[in-house]
């Protein structure tokens, strides 16, 4: 497409994705909830109405090893977010189809444990060769607690 696609032409396109179940807007940013994305299907999409990758991004949803992965893409003023998760810890890449994806991947991976399937160099950006991916996957799937306030000496009533 030569110019940007309407909300509407980016809705129908979207639900059409395999795996995609539904689409909601929110403001200026379209939300697609995809729980069992078909990712290269996505990928041909998000190519044939002429978006531009942004980036990619995850929360763990628990020890148990799964994760939310959220897709973001962008055509102007439209930010159109994909968010699908991980089964069994892995989720195929985006990355062999677009591959300004490969570092955001790459440190999820690093970061929160998540295979991706079909990446095309899935070697580790952030941690040192042998170290084990994941490293901040306990620390974020654990509850929150409030630090208590800090105390200072000059702090006086």
């Amino acid at each position: 497409m030569s110019e940007n696609p309407t909300s509407a032409d980016l809705i129908a396109r979207l639900t059409a994705v395999p795996g995609v179940d539904s689409v909601s807007v929110d403001g200026d940013a379209l939300w697609a909830e995809a729980p069992r994305l078909d990712v290269a299907a996505l990928a041909a999409a998000m190519a044939e109405l002429g978006l531009r990758f942004v980036t990619t991004t995850a929360t763990p949803l628990g020890p148990d090893g799964e994760t939310t992965v959220i897709h973001h893409w962008v055509s102007e003023p439209t930010l159109v977010n994909v968010r699908t998760r991980t089964r069994n810890g892995r989720l195929d890449s985006l990355a062999a189809a677009v591959p300004a994806a490969s570092w955001a991947e790459r440190e999820i991976t690093d970061l929160l444990g998540v295979a991706f399937a079909g990446h095309p160099d899935p070697t580790p950006l952030l941690l040192p060769a042998g170290a084990a991916p994941g490293l901040l996957r306990a620390a974020m799937a654990e509850p929150r607690t409030a630090a208590p306030a800090p105390v200072s000496p000059l702090a006086r009533p």
